[in-house]
Order: C-alpha cells, then sequence, then structure tokens
C-alpha cells in the first residue's frame, strides 16, 4: 500500500477535515501544535507543514528531517525562520488576502468608535454621570464625513478598507513605498510622504508588514507630529509601534486615542504598562487579542486558501505566494 505524503497542520478547523477529505488519495493529515510530543516515525514522515501561530526555526525544522514545504494558514510569516528554511532547501508560502474584509471592517468598526467617542460615553454612563454628556455633545463627537483618514501600507486590508469607507465621505491619504496611481483615480486618494501622512490624518490605520525598517516605524517623534485629537490604528503588526512612546503620547493627551490588534509581544505579558494606564487612558484605548481578521468567514477562507496550495505542491504545481524565491519545487 502506498503511503501517502503526511501534512502536519497546528490548527485545527472544520474546513480543514472536509477539504482533506476531498484529497484524501494524495495526502494524509495530522493536527498537532506540540511538535515534541509527536512519535518520531510520524515526524520523520512530515513533508507539509500547515503552519498557524506557530513558531518555526531552525529547532523546529530539525523534528522534521523530511519536511519540504512550510505553508502559513494567515498572511503574516514573522513566525517562520524564512531564512532557515530556505538553508534547509524548504519552501516557503504565505496566505494573503483571505482575512483582508474581517481586518478592514475591524479598522473602520474602531474609526467609528473612536470618532464617536464611545469609551468615555460607556464609562460615563456606567458611573452615573448620565447628565455630563453635554460636555462631549457637539465638537467632540464627529462625523466620518469630512474626517481625514490616513492608510499606512496600500496591500490588500488597505485596499478593502478604502471600498468600505469610500461612501462616508472622508479625505483619504495613504503612504507607503510604492505610489499607485491606479487606486488614487479610482478611489480618489491622495499619495503623501510620511511625514505629512502624519501631520495631516484625524485617524491613522497601520497595515504595514513588519521589516527591520517598519519596526518602530511609529514612535516618539513622529507621534509627535499628528493632531492632538488623532486616533492610530494598528491592525498590521505590533512592532511597528513603540508602545511606550504611544502610552506616553496618550498619557499627555498629544493623541487622542488608539486601536491595537497586535502588540510587540504576544500573548500580552500580565505586566505589559498597557494593563496598568489609569483609566481617563484606558477609556481612549481599544485593545482586541489580535483577532479583527479572525471572524467565522475569515478563517474558513483562510484555511481553505492555505490547504488548496498545498495541493498544488503536492500535485507538483506552481505554489502561490512563494517566499523562497530562490529555491524551485524539484
Amino acid at each position: 500500500m502506498q503511503t501517502l505524503p503526511l501534512v502536519l497542520s497546528t490548527l485545527e478547523h472544520p474546513v480543514l477535515r472536509t477539504r482533506t477529505e476531498s484529497h484524501r488519495n494524495l495526502l494524509e493529515l495530522v493536527v498537532s501544535n506540540r511538535f515534541s510530543d509527536l512519535p518520531q516515525e510520524v515526524r520523520g514522515r512530515v513533508k507539509v507543514l500547515l503552519a498557524g501561530h506557530a513558531t518555526i526555526g531552525e529547532r523546529e525544522l530539525a523534528l522534521f528531517p523530511a519536511v519540504e514545504f512550510i505553508q502559513t494558514v494567515g498572511s503574516g510569516y514573522n513566525h517562520i525562520d524564512v531564512a532557515a528554511a530556505e538553508h534547509h532547501q524548504v519552501l516557503v508560502a504565505h496566505n494573503p488576502g483571505h482575512n483582508a474584509q474581517a481586518v478592514a471592517e475591524h479598522a473602520l468598526m474602531a474609526t467609528l468608535y473612536f470618532l464617536r467617542r464611545m469609551g468615555e460615553l460607556h464609562n460615563l454612563v456606567l458611573a452615573g454621570r448620565f447628565s455630563e454628556r453635554a460636555s462631549l455633545m457637539g465638537r467632540g463627537i464627529r462625523d466620518a464625513h469630512g474626517v481625514t483618514l490616513g492608510i499606512w501600507g496600500m496591500g490588500y486590508i488597505g485596499q478593502t478598507l478604502v471600498k468600505l469607507v469610500s461612501p462616508l465621505g472622508m479625505n483619504l491619504l495613504y503612504s507607503q513605498r510604492r505610489r499607485r496611481l491606479d487606486l488614487e483615480e479610482l478611489w480618489q486618494m491622495r499619495y503623501v510622504c510620511p511625514t505629512d501622512l502624519l501631520r495631516s490624518v484625524d485617524v491613522l490605520v497601520m497595515t504595514l508588514p513588519l521589516t527591520p525598517e517598519t519596526r518602530h516605524i511609529l514612535g516618539k517623534e513622529q507621534l509627535a507630529l499628528m493632531k492632538q485629537d488623532a486616533v492610530v490604528i494598528n491592525v498590521g503588526r505590533g512592532e511597528l509601534i513603540d508602545t511606550r512612546a504611544l502610552i506616553d503620547a496618550l498619557t499627555s493627551e498629544e493623541i487622542y486615542a488608539a486601536a491595537l490588534d497586535v502588540f510587540e509581544t504576544e500573548p500580552l505579558p500580565e505586566k505589559n504598562p498597557l494593563l496598568t494606564v489609569p483609566d481617563t487612558v484606558r477609556s481612549r484605548l481599544l485593545l482586541s487579542p489580535h483577532v479583527a481578521g479572525a471572524t467565522n468567514q475569515a478563517l474558513a477562507a483562510m484555511v481553505g486558501g492555505a490547504l488548496d496550495n498545498v495541493v498544488r505542491f503536492l500535485e507538483g504545481r506552481p505554489v502561490q505566494n512563494l517566499l523562497t524565491a530562490s529555491l524551485k519545487i524539484s
């Protein structure tokens, strides 16, 4: 009896089981995120790693001597040591775009939340201070119409966000390394340099990937350029922002608010300073545990898309979104 290639997935999802069943003549599936607990004979048969958030570096690669392909479930791949994989002649591919709608909706939700100052209003009602609402009415609460939204990184998420907000009448700015004249014409956006972006926006949405150049791209100096009532929303990568500088800017009211779905260290440590800010700052923070792209529909699409690429690899067809460009499928 022919032994099928073994695919090890670090996450469980109904779509994974259903789709794998339709390829039962092509692959065998094992689900586990505890690599060292797997029997050596199983680890020795793994040809493909389907990686959720599990870290995969030299140590993990040593556990799987037969692995030839690593496929991420999400678009991010900072948890994969691509250089180490390439050194071991292991292909790596990521899976961008499938959760763009979910992440863009999250960014829009956070935008409206802070334009309407919902954190402060929520606390006001809970504290029995309903009658003080007049202090926040009028100028303190804003419509989306006429507000300047800046998007730092115009990839799948940024483009989807533009589609969502375009009916709201916002002024749209964006910045990234490569200018997109086609998108500017299509959505009436304006391209600006990062400095002008920071100085101009009422709401800044960060969707950049994490690279050595983008780490702490928003720090003390950059935050000082922003308006006092500006909102920062990060749905990209946690290390894009200097967390300490952000907390200082919020505490000193250099900026108004921040929504963070991603953090420099995940899971967020119990003693992280974001968790110990004063109540006056807490009402201007919206924190979520890296779930902006984890809706039911998005997860199903991500798992399906990742498995489709695994099937391409096993069938010898061209792999999409390859990160190890110097390696070729044998």
